[in-house]
């Protein structure tokens, strides 16, 4: 069993890379491209240390050469240098003894250890520069202190001086040499006073800052939470993962990194996470954002394995799997985003892309049909577009979806028809209790389909037989800023009541009256037709209702086209 303790930040940072070190579950510490807001974070760091403040609760595990043996477990270094990287140690340097791992808190004992025993490296006009964390022994007064304001002021210093005076009149002192306690404090304060002519409240200001660092740092403030040597690295990133579920900066995937790299590095030329990496760089462009998450469910999917997202589903014989079909998985994901860029299916972005889950079913009929490609000749085509926006529209793959992935692949293996299997692939999310509406449900559909979203984009490419431009500008055909004034929002924002329009039409169109602007001398004569403008007496804002009725008659029997109803 686990169990909660108190430490001392003096005994911590004295055992760091003694007997705490990191498991490589950690991305490794970034000295931050931004160096001002970095040493922000340290100073702040500190400063909350010498309030008295919470840091956080940090989690341990303790290990010993036989679990990171079994486990096969990568014990890395805290780094430092702060532009150093975290060196993997030996596992022969462990035999015969216990460690602990640090689970969470990586970050704050990294800074602790930079700052104690450590040293902060940036390059300066081509030259190194080495900084350190100095301390000023005169830090203001509560009663000075502004709103946000450190009371404890830090700095990164470029010296290799114990201590000295600004021109300010401050007095540094190097963090590093504070870890120790002098033999006596009253000689080495009067030291420090006497050497810099510092009298009065500021000698006293000195002897109190110099008293609560020491004190501060050798009470057991710090606490953690220690996992048993007992559970395996499995059952320990499940706690790390629960415990930090509520805001972590480490994302799911980066955590299940740890167990895919220990078992992808059996090739050394072959980094798992930078083949990610490289990968999602390639397929994402500046277009679409997927990401770790997709990948990793996506290749479970493909391995015939237990697609829920754990940690036990990434053991040795997955990850065996995954990289043995690596190449396969790449292809089939980059075919189906291709086929989503076709400019007859024109899901061009991020934007109209609600649910990545819902490419899995494409993906997985490619892969275990061997299809290369989806073009215009391939037989499914239209079936794959119907598919994609049937699901999209409907929102079919929100909140969970291992169930509906699962049926997608049962179904897919076991398909005997030379094409996709749209109908029962429908039937079985039905099953779900997921909605997909087809013929009078279309009607439904369209209702909920508003200004601005990612559904409207898709609509708009259905009534406009997919030949939008790639940058145009959602239009209110009746102007918004008027309609609000007489109708509800829900109805002057509904897609019957847009059209693509681009940027500079868009601008000088602005509020203009539908009726003057459909009657413009440049409005062509086929303009009613190809935007579905319903036949009207007129197009005056009183009859905007009966308007936006018979356009989403119009929308309706296009729809029913494309989904073949």
């Amino acid at each position: 069993m686990g169990q909660y303790q108190d430490i001392s930040i003096k005994d911590l940072v004295e055992e760091i890379n003694e007997k705490y070190f990191l498991p490589d579950i950690q991305r490794e510490f970034v000295w931050n491209t931004d160096k001002n807001k970095f040493e922000d974070k340290i100073c702040d760091l500190f400063d909350s240390i010498m309030r008295g403040y919470p840091i956080g609760t940090f989690l341990f595990w303790e290990v010993n050469d036989k679990r990171i043996k079994e486990d096969n477990i990568s014990v890395l270094e805290f780094i430092k240098k702060s532009n150093g990287s975290n060196e993997v140690v030996p596992l022969d340097n462990f035999k015969g003894r216990n460690l602990t791992l640090v689970l969470d808190g990586q970050q704050r004992m990294t800074i602790l250890n930079l700052a104690f025993r450590g040293v902060f490296e940036e390059k300066y006009y081509g030259k190194k520069k080495k900084k350190y964390l100095y301390f000023n022994l005169l830090s203001r007064d509560e009663g000075t202190k502004e709103i946000n304001e450190r009371l404890y002021e830090f700095k990164l210093i470029e010296s290799d001086e114990i201590y000295f005076k600004d021109k300010e009149g401050k007095i540094w002192h190097k963090v590093s040499s504070l870890l120790k306690n002098p033999e006596s404090l009253t000689e080495y304060w009067d030291e420090i006073t006497s050497k810099n002519q510092i009298t009065g409240k500021e000698k006293n200001k000195i002897l109190d800052n110099l008293n609560r660092f020491w004190r501060i740092i050798t009470e057991k403030n710090i606490s953690y939470y220690e996992i048993g040597k007992e559970k395996k690295d499995e059952e320990a990133l499940e706690i790390f993962v629960r415990v930090n579920s509520g805001g972590m900066t480490l994302t799911y995937s980066d955590l299940l990194f740890s167990k895919i790299k220990q078992y992808w590095k059996d090739d050394k030329k072959v980094d798992a996470r930078e083949e990610f990496k490289e990968f999602l760089e390639g397929i994402n462009g500046n277009d679409f954002d997927f990401d770790n998450n997709f990948i990793l469910k996506t290749s479970l999917v493909l391995i015939n394995k237990d697609i829920r997202y754990q940690v036990k589903n990434f053991n040795k014989e997955n990850v065996k799997l995954i990289k043995e079909n690596w190449e396969n998985i790449k292809k089939y994901i980059s075919s189906t985003i291709e086929f989503l860029k076709h400019p007859e299916v024109n899901i061009n972005s991020k934007k109209m892309l609600r649910s990545s889950n819902a490419l899995i079913p494409i993906i997985y009929y490619l892969y275990h049909n061997s299809i290369q490609e989806i073009d215009r000749t391939s037989i499914d085509f239209d079936i794959l577009r119907e598919y994609i926006y049937s699901v999209l529209l409907n929102g079919a793959f929100g909140g969970q979806s291992d169930s509906m992935l699962l049926d997608s692949r049962k179904i897919i293996s076991s398909n005997k028809k030379n094409e996709f299997p749209i109908k029962e692939l429908f039937g079985a999310f039905v099953k779900r209790n997921k909605v997909i509406r087809s013929g009078e449900g279309l009607n439904d559909l369209l209702k909920d389909i508003k200004y601005g979203t990612d559904k409207s984009k898709l609509v708009l490419n259905i009534i406009y037989d997919f030949k939008l431009p790639q940058e145009f500008q959602e239009d209110h055909l009746f102007s918004r800023s008027r309609l609000l004034k007489k109708f509800n929002r829900k109805e002057v924002n509904n897609i019957a009541n847009i059209q693509p329009l681009g940027k500079f039409t868009n601008n000088r169109k602005n509020d203009q009256k539908f009726e003057n602007w459909v009657k413009e001398r440049n409005r062509s004569a086929d303009y009613a037709e190809l935007n579905l403008i319903p036949k009207m007496d007129n197009y005056k804002e009183d009859n905007f209702e009966e308007f936006l009725k018979k356009r989403t008659k119009l929308i309706f029997e296009k729809m029913k086209i494309f989904f073949n109803e």
